[in-house]
């Protein structure tokens, strides 16, 4: 196709010259005649090499940026999902932690009260009973 072009500007540009001159021989003209006939079998080559080559390129390459922005636009959407999806299971978290810290705060403060009364009369065996109910509470939390 670059070939074909560049013959035709060739041929354009030695027209256009040979006109400035001025008035051709009849040899000359009829050269100029057989050229004016390649010309334009020329251009219907580049016409056609142009529809059948650059247009398919072209529709594919169309083709495949649409598929690429409609995979993209998946993505996209997905992403948000997962966003919101996210951001709700960090909530529940948060809102977990805190019901867990609430009850963690309760049973010391219970414990301490119960140790403040029963201090005297605690044994060691009683001791190690509450430690241990104690780190199975905290454990089921």
């Amino acid at each position: 196709m670059e070939t074909l072009l560049q013959k035709i500007l060739a041929v354009h540009q030695q027209y256009r010259k040979d006109r400035m001159i001025g008035k051709l021989p009849y040899n000359d003209e009829q050269i100029h005649k057989f050229e004016k006939i390649h010309l334009a079998s020329d251009i219907k080559k580049v016409k056609s090499l142009f529809r059948g080559d650059c247009v398919l390129k072209y529709r594919e390459l169309q083709a495949a940026s649409h598929t690429w922005s409609s995979v993209l636009q998946q993505m996209q959407i997905r992403l948000q999902d997962f966003h919101s999806f996210s951001s709700g299971l960090l909530g529940d978290l948060e809102m977990s932690e805190k019901r867990q810290y609430k009850t963690l705060d309760s049973s010391i403060y219970s414990l301490q009260s119960e140790k403040s009364l029963h201090l005297s009369g605690i044994t060691p065996k009683d001791k190690d009973q509450m430690v241990s109910r104690f780190g199975k509470f905290s454990y089921e939390l």
